[in-house]
């Protein structure tokens, strides 16, 4: 080991990430502060969660708050995302990446 090893970006915190839908092909782009395995299992085990339930009309309704805009796009389109297909865009300051999400995020509204 070297102190100088590069670090794998799996466990490269601070970045901006692309997660693609199987379904539709847009990807979902956001930014994080921890490791993208730690969110990438939240995010799993609540899509995940939100599909294996069973909703009646009046109780979708009131459930519309989700965790984040993936488990809500899961759950609202019935979509799978592509948890392996996850791209590491970027790596910066928390004040850059915010920028950078809601630029993406604008681009995606458009298309």
């Amino acid at each position: 080991v070297h102190p100088k090893d590069k670090i794998l970006s799996e466990h490269t915190c601070g970045v901006m990430y692309e997660l693609p839908c199987k379904r539709c092909n847009k990807p979902y782009t956001g930014e994080t502060g921890r490791q993208p395995n730690t969110w990438k299992i939240e995010h799993r085990q609540e899509c995940e969660k939100e599909a294996s339930q069973t909703h009646t009309r009046a109780t979708k309704q009131v459930s519309t708050i989700k965790k984040s805009a993936v488990a809500d796009h899961c759950t609202r389109e019935n979509h799978i995302m592509d948890w392996d297909g996850t791209r590491i865009i970027n790596r910066t300051q928390k004040f850059k990446r915010w920028i950078e999400e809601a630029t993406e995020r604008k681009k995606e509204r458009k298309k």
